[in-house]
């Protein structure tokens, strides 16, 4: 009986070693904004930290706290929920929806045997006033002008309740200079636009109340890039 028992007693404490290992490899790791993350990477290590996002929207800017960096980006259920960019040199994780997303970091520059030691910070990245308002639409009024900035992965959007049936709104924009080769992309309310210079487009909204979303996106930027616009409902179609 004692062999029976020892055997017994040495199989359940090796189930016990094999769960708790499973246990740790599956065990997540939580991250937060504006705290210091430490990451030691071989070359066959990708490490995956945890975010909850309590925002639509936010974009979060890698702010590198060592000498040394690496491979970063963002994930989250979906291909296309969260997406990793650059804007003027810096790193830039967006997310569309609030909830859990996965950071990972890798280096594959590493050879067999080395080690790199990496410490970064997640900051929000608030490039003008109306973020965060690339899901959520920042609402507009007649005669308001407003500055805004667009950079790479940018969606700027905005909204305006109509007050008339077939109403036009003028949108005058501002901000390029000579010879600029900036130009984004004004869509929505049927209609789509490319802007790159300054002047006045129009869009025609629906029925009276109806609220009219459209959206601007970089199509050419070599740099962040400040603009304004200013809305007029009470200007008639040339």
């Amino acid at each position: 009986m004692k062999r029976v028992g020892r055997w017994t007693w040495m199989l359940l404490t090796l189930l016990l070693l094999l769960c708790a290992s499973v246990l740790a490899a599956d065990e997540k790791t939580y991250i937060e904004l504006d705290e210091t993350v430490e990451a030691v990477l071989t070359n066959s290590d990708r490490m995956n930290f945890y975010l909850d996002i309590p925002v639509d929207g936010m974009r979060m800017l890698v702010d590198w706290q060592s000498e040394e960096t690496c491979n970063i980006y963002i994930s989250g259920k979906t291909y296309d929920s969260a997406n990793t960019t650059n804007a003027g040199g810096n790193t830039v994780l967006g997310v569309q929806k609030a909830g859990e997303y996965t950071v990972t970091v890798y280096d594959n520059s590493l050879k067999q045997g080395e080690t790199r030691t990496v410490r970064f910070m997640l900051r929000e990245y608030k490039n003008d006033a109306q973020e965060p308002n690339d899901v959520t639409p920042t609402e507009l009024h007649d005669g308001d002008a407003i500055s805004f900035t667009l950079d790479g992965g940018d969606r700027d959007q905005f909204a305006f309740t109509t007050t008339k049936p077939g109403q036009d709104i003028a949108l005058t924009f501002g901000g390029f200079y000579y010879a600029d080769r900036t130009s984004f992309k004004l869509s929505g309310i049927g209609t789509s636009y490319t802007i790159d210079g300054n002047g006045t487009v129009f869009l025609h909204a629906g029925e009276p109340g109806s609220i009219s979303i459209f959206s601007l996106h970089v199509l050419h930027v070599r740099r962040r890039r400040n603009f304004a616009f200013h809305g007029d409902s009470s200007a008639g179609r040339r």
